[in-house]
């Protein structure tokens, strides 16, 4: 075997020991994601139902006529402050789902790359086994 046959061999196994290390580590934290949106998914249902309350109550104030919900004895409760205080809890619930399939989609993509550069390093690594048995 040539020596910078066998030292690009080396090289290259190096190399595709490490995509495959980043590659475990990233379906790990897929898998870890996975299970998080998979958390979510039940309180998706409910702060989708929350958010479409919210949004006929506010058309019912737009309207002026809050009140045929709300009723005329409001004695220390302020509607428009519970409704608003809602309505940021259905934000921030939506928008932790958005970062959270935002990250997922990040190491889906890295996940993806490496397995290319996989691909692409075990083509090479292919290559310089057929140079070596061209050699001998």
């Amino acid at each position: 075997m040539n020596t910078s046959l066998a030292q690009r061999q080396q090289v290259l196994l190096g190399q595709i020991g490490q995509v495959r290390e980043k590659i475990a580590g990233l379906e790990a934290n897929l898998r870890e994601i996975d299970s998080e949106l998979e958390g979510l998914s039940g309180q998706r249902q409910q702060f989708q139902l929350l958010g479409d309350a919210c949004d006929s109550l506010n058309k019912l104030s737009e309207m002026w006529v809050a009140s045929l919900f709300w009723g005329q004895q409001l004695h220390g409760f302020d509607p428009e402050q519970r409704l608003q205080q809602v309505s940021r809890d259905v934000t921030d619930f939506r928008e932790k789902v958005a970062a959270v399939e935002q990250a997922r989609q990040s190491i889906a993509t890295a996940l993806l790359n490496e397995r290319f550069e996989l691909d692409d390093l075990t083509d090479d690594l292919d290559e310089v086994r057929e140079e070596e048995e061209s050699a001998k």
